[in-house]
């Protein structure tokens, strides 16, 4: 790839990330941003999971390859405006996950195959995880307030069988 569309790309990402506002992200707007590598060969745009979001806390202090602890920039502000009128109701919604870089599933993925770490949890094949989209958090809280409001605030909850999860249509 040339230099000059690098630098394109690059000027589109700056522009892009723009958007987000004190107003539609709270403190996800301002927050540090840094990239890593997802699903399908895709760099993915993370903030960390403020501490007060996290339903552990000690995930924020914890690198990436140790925690699912930062979402994609517009799924953070989706959360945030989400969390915003979770509260208001005076329900209490946390997240257990957010994006995974795809370090981590490798790393996962090695322990579901050996058994030998993360107690051999199943795990989704490196690339393959929903959690490597971007686009995907993992919640616990008030799981009907959740599935009632989700799609309010641009998420869906892809299958009954995991009510926490829910998914950032990009629309």
């Amino acid at each position: 790839m040339k230099l000059s569309a690098v630098l394109v790309i690059l000027c589109v990402a700056v522009i892009a990330l723009g958007q987000y506002t004190a107003e539609n992200c709270g403190p996800y707007a301002a927050a540090t941003k840094s990239v890593l590598p997802g699903n399908d060969k895709r760099v993915i745009t993370v903030v960390k999971i403020q501490k007060k979001d996290l339903k552990v806390p000690e995930m924020f202090e914890k690198s990436t390859l140790e925690a699912d602890n930062t979402l994609e920039v517009a799924t953070a502000c989706a959360w945030w405006r989400f969390s915003q009128a979770a509260a208001k109701e005076g329900k209490k919604v946390l997240i257990t996950g957010g994006f995974r870089a795809l370090l981590r599933q490798e790393y996962m993925w090695k322990c579901y195959k050996c058994e030998c770490c993360n107690n051999g949890m199943i795990s989704a094949f490196p690339g393959k995880s929903i959690m490597g989209t971007g686009d995907a958090l993992s919640v616990d809280g008030d799981l009907d307030w959740v599935g009632a409001n989700a799609s309010k605030f641009g998420f869906k909850r892809p299958t009954s069988q995991n009510p926490g999860l829910l998914i950032r249509s990009n629309q």
